[in-house]
């Protein structure tokens, strides 16, 4: 319906004449309706958002928990890990049995709990790496046995018994009666990790520099070279995944940074 109210209409009329005109009432409704329509939308998402504002509030300590407790931890974790896996090197530990460098994911069970929750992908993905850390672990264990024999033992113990006969004792290359006990156990980590060079500061750094090579070749000898292949299958499936579990939590951290305002030491990181 269309109202026409022209100047001649409009002429002398007051304010009442003119909202009790035909048709100005219905305009003067419609106006209102959508006039409180709007008011109301927009103290709903007034609501909404203040309502959003609370629960971030209550939620951040837990996520910067998360972020400090498991995400970043685990982003370290895993740096190292990979880089291990590339090269090879475990650091693998005789008496321990154990690879220093590749190691389970495990924190706090409650927070990291709460991480599978949030993400049932990643929980599966950190399940999956626990088990071949297992297995990486049982066949490193089974190469340290096939190499770590009594003849083994007298080998290591003979040749550093001959490296000291070139020093006195006092020399920073005489190696004492302990040192000599334990090579064995110092050596066959050496022949896991393929450690071609020590570091200088190594005590068995000018030893190995002389007599590596002659160790390192056991790692040609047939049942040996089978399970380090077989250890080389399972450490680069392991680095495919630790990967992608490292990628799927610095999106997850980045992603909680950004949505709870997170400062830097609240990641528990230097860097974002």
């Amino acid at each position: 319906m269309l109202i026409q109210l022209g100047p001649t209409y409009l002429e002398g009329m007051s304010i009442l004449e003119f909202v009790s005109a035909p048709g100005v009432e219905a305009l003067i409704n419609i106006v209102l309706i959508l006039a409180l329509v709007s008011i109301t939308a927009y103290y709903a998402h007034q609501v909404r958002k203040q309502t959003e504002i609370m629960r971030e509030d209550r939620e951040r300590p837990q996520i910067v928990e998360l972020m400090k407790g498991i995400v970043t931890p685990f982003i370290h974790q895993l740096e190292v890990e990979i880089r291990s896996l590339e090269k090879g090197e475990y650091e693998w530990d005789h008496r321990g049995k154990r690879a220093k460098n590749v190691n389970k994911l495990i924190g706090p069970e409650r927070i990291l709990n709460d991480l599978k929750r949030k993400s049932p992908p990643l929980k599966e993905k950190i399940e999956n790496h626990n088990e071949r850390c297992s297995i990486l672990r049982e066949k490193l264990e089974n190469l340290d046995k096939a190499i770590y024999t009594r003849e083994f033992e007298e080998k290591c113990r003979d040749r550093v018994a001959e490296h000291n006969k070139k020093y006195r004792a006092g020399n920073p290359e005489f190696l004492s009666d302990g040192l000599i006990k334990n090579s064995p156990e110092v050596f066959v980590g050496h022949i896991i990790d393929n450690r071609k060079e020590l570091f200088s500061a190594t005590r068995f750094h000018d030893f190995w520099r002389g007599h590596g090579a002659e160790f390192l070749e056991m790692r040609n000898r047939g049942d040996i070279k089978d399970k380090i292949d077989e250890i080389g299958s399972i450490a680069e499936e392991l680095k495919s995944l630790s990967q992608e579990i490292k990628d799927d939590l610095e999106q997850l951290r980045e992603k909680y940074s950004q949505k709870y305002h997170l400062l830097m030491g609240e990641i528990g990181f230097k860097e974002i």
